[in-house]
């Protein structure tokens, strides 16, 4: 039996048939519910001795503003800590600026949909959103530079995302310039369960 969480599966099923095929080193991030990411490196998940690679979800923010650090205290995160990059990029802190912007409690989608009908709260909460990822990804470049990153969950499905990324995480990248790849996952939903089959003739637990 092999055992992988799903941000890695993720990554594997990615990088081997999926939106990363022939990277080498793919960093994919689950921004849905909650927020993760996983690591897969020639096509193996990348688990670590502590069994926490890629748990990206779980550092602070970085390179945080004022109205950053008075989210970081009116928002804790459920592990115990403060200013979780998973509060801010999850489709739930989406939702949650949207409420402190609005005092509307909505769910992502929602505020997703709001986008189309051009509500200017609903584009404010979408532009914090995206220089916060940005930030976020660009600390993994830093960190990693990954050949590739992949994006899946709910809020990959922003296509907008993919336009704004690129040129966004650029500011925050030392040296200031980044071509690193921002796509979206090929398989979706399934691709979890994909990379789960994935493990075993892999060989991934490394």
């Amino acid at each position: 039996v092999r055992i992988a969480n799903d941000a890695n599966c993720l990554a594997v099923s990615e990088a081997v048939d999926g939106a990363a095929a022939g990277k080498a080193l793919v960093f994919a991030v689950i921004i849905g519910t909650g927020s993760g990411a996983g690591i897969a490196i020639n096509g193996a998940s990348r688990i670590g001795g502590n069994g926490n690679a890629g748990e990206w979800g779980h550092n602070p923010l970085p390179w945080m503003d004022a109205d950053e650090l008075r989210y970081r205290e009116e928002v804790p995160c459920y592990c115990g800590q403060q200013g979780c990059i998973e509060t801010f990029v999850s489709g739930t802190g989406f939702a949650t600026d949207y409420h402190r912007l609005s005092g509307k409690r909505l769910s992502g989608a929602e505020v997703v949909a709001l986008l189309a009908q051009q509500d200017p709260l609903a584009e404010l909460a979408m532009n914090r959103y995206e220089l916060r990822l940005a930030k976020s990804l660009a600390q993994v470049v830093n960190l990693l530079d990954p050949d590739i990153i992949v994006l899946g969950g709910g809020m990959s499905n922003v296509d907008r995302l993919y336009q704004t990324l690129p040129q966004l995480i650029k500011p925050w990248v030392f040296g200031r310039e980044c071509e690193t790849p921002i796509v979206k996952a090929q398989h979706g939903d399934s691709s979890g369960v994909r990379g789960a089959a994935w493990l075993w003739p892999l060989n991934s637990s490394v």
